[in-house]
């Protein structure tokens, strides 16, 4: 399998569940993505679960390198809280 460089989403959160998170993106597009593993989630900078995060909640999404379908660190909360993985 060919790795790729992983991606960053930005957007807002639609829904969430212990493995899966759905977010939008500024151009409207929504995103799918099932939690790795090995993945970190934080909310305002603090680790935490995935089904503890809020709908319309802003949130970065970084996607694996070996698979594009799910996250390897979900950062949400307050923007400027958010950092890059």
């Amino acid at each position: 399998m060919k790795e790729t460089k992983p991606e960053i989403h930005e957007g807002k959160i639609v829904s969430v569940s212990e493995t899966q998170i759905i977010s939008t993106c500024v151009e409207g597009d929504e995103w799918q993505h099932t939690l790795a593993k090995d993945a970190k989630v934080t909310c305002d900078g603090k680790q935490s679960k995935l089904d503890e995060l809020k709908v319309g909640m802003p949130v970065r999404v970084t996607t694996c390198t070996d698979d594009d379908s799910k996250a390897s660190c979900v950062s949400a909360g307050k923007k400027q809280s958010i950092p890059y993985a």
